[in-house]
């Protein structure tokens, strides 16, 4: 994805002699100098560049991204922005001081689609309109800036972001949504955006484990039968003994000691959420649906059922959507999480349309 050249003059003047187009979207200065610059390109020209330089050590960093997406340049398995927006900015791209920049416009758009949906944790910005960032964050200086070139003012919100991007065709799709939720995932990274972005969505698929002290207790089916009541049951896998070692750490909440290690994961999906309330969003925000919280019920039934403590827990759950989908690769193939994925798009399609673009 990233070169370096040692004269940003004479690479330009290269690519400006090649077949396709290319802008700036982003730049970094040191001392005056610059020393990092993010590229979009034509998938011919970045093909043609990634063969015309070489990996090297010093020079000036290149970050080159293509619009389709293409082996180096992909991100996450898609292109780096959708190409509705790319095709937008390479139109709209103007010379500046020898070489082309993305529009103001295009190049707050880019701004906004990077710290929304790829950083929002890192971004600075919280989730609700009229909630102002961390005014020394870089993404805010860079967005605040990029608003005022281009004339209008700036976002103080990532959902803000979101309604201005969706509003011109450039918000995120469903299947970049969830490898992003994915990556983060992987990174330990926890964002209420994006869990609220998946909320807009009709319905709301969850998972859940039951826990060794149900086996032990021979009320693993009494406890399916309790899930299959309150949500449509779509999966039930046993966990392998080395997943149930491996991947217990990896999910959230924790306190296997009450309760013991993940031994059957269940996929539910719920057509018909009740919204929490305020005062249970206050102790729970990631809890959108209020039906979770059953759970609490369980555990007195099992504790009054067997002879397990009080403090023994059965059954654990993601919170929402974006953390059952994080969830996914912890328990399941790519084959089976695809067919989860495809069954959820076709249930919702009976349902109406999601409200994410």
């Amino acid at each position: 994805m990233a070169i370096r050249v040692d004269d940003l003059a004479a690479f330009f003047a290269w690519a400006d002699d090649q077949a396709g187009r290319y802008a700036v979207l982003r730049s970094e200065t040191r001392n005056g100098q610059t020393t990092e610059l993010d590229l979009l390109m034509d998938d011919t020209l970045a093909a043609t560049t990634w063969t015309r330089f070489p990996d090297k050590r010093r020079g000036v960093k290149l970050d080159i991204y293509d619009v389709g997406g293409h082996g180096r340049s992909a991100y996450h398995g898609f292109s780096h922005l959708p190409a509705a927006l790319s095709n937008s900015i390479l139109r709209g791209r103007r010379k500046e001081d020898g070489m082309f920049r993305a529009s103001p416009a295009d190049e707050l758009n880019a701004l906004m689609y990077h710290a929304a949906y790829h950083k929002p944790v890192q971004s600075g910005f919280d989730l609700i309109a009229g909630a102002h960032p961390s005014t020394n964050r870089p993404y805010s200086k860079a967005i605040a800036q990029a608003a005022a070139t281009a004339g209008v003012s700036p976002p103080h919100s990532l959902e803000e972001m979101h309604q201005r991007l969706s509003a011109s065709g450039f918000g995120v799709d469903r299947e970049r949504l969830v490898a992003y939720v994915q990556q983060d995932f992987r990174k330990l990274r926890k964002s209420l955006f994006h869990a609220w972005l998946m909320n807009q969505a009709t319905g709301e698929l969850n998972l859940f484990v039951i826990r060794g002290i149900a086996v032990k207790h021979g009320l693993v089916d009494a406890l399916l039968e309790k899930l299959a009541d309150a949500y449509e049951l779509w999966q039930v896998k046993p966990v392998s003994f080395r997943d149930r070692l491996t991947k217990m750490k990896h999910m959230r909440g924790g306190k296997w000691k009450r309760g013991g290690k993940p031994h059957v994961a269940v996929v539910v999906f719920d057509p018909d959420p009740i919204e929490s309330t305020e005062q249970e969003r206050a102790i729970h925000p990631y809890v959108f649906n209020a039906r979770q919280f059953v759970k609490q019920g369980w555990r007195s039934w099992f504790t009054e059922t067997s002879d397990a403590r009080s403090k023994d827990n059965p059954i654990h759950s993601t919170d929402n959507e974006a953390e059952a989908i994080g969830h996914l690769p912890l328990f399941f193939d790519s084959l089976e999480q695809a067919e989860i994925l495809e069954r959820l798009a076709a249930r919702r399609s009976t349902k109406g349309p999601t409200n994410v673009s």
